[in-house]
């Protein structure tokens, strides 16, 4: 499986990856801005799972930055664990891609 998955990465073209990352980062980032939005609103927010899932689906980056610039889901400790442990996870996997 790992070597499926590192013989296709290494197909993609380079930048076909950086504007997915730049899609993907900017919807989670305005994901979190709509979030934080609607809990100041007190409307229907936006399910943890599917912030978590977009941050691990390449939007880390973009999830970080609105943590800390809109002061959102940056302290709930529960919350953070689950992003630290999804960002060691990609660390990883990134290692397994680019040094295997």
């Amino acid at each position: 499986m790992i070597d499926y998955l590192v013989y296709h990465a290494r197909q993609l073209p380079i930048l076909s990856v950086v504007c997915y990352l730049l899609v993907v980062n900017l919807l989670t980032f305005l994901t979190y801005r709509y979030d934080k939005r609607a809990a100041i609103d007190r409307r229907w927010r936006i399910p943890e799972s599917t912030l978590h899932m977009l941050m691990f689906c390449g939007g880390t980056i973009g999830a970080f930055i609105a943590q800390r610039r809109l002061r959102h889901k940056n302290r709930k400790q529960s919350f953070q664990v689950v992003f630290w442990i999804l960002c060691v996870i990609q660390c990883m996997i990134l290692m397994l891609l680019l040094f295997r």
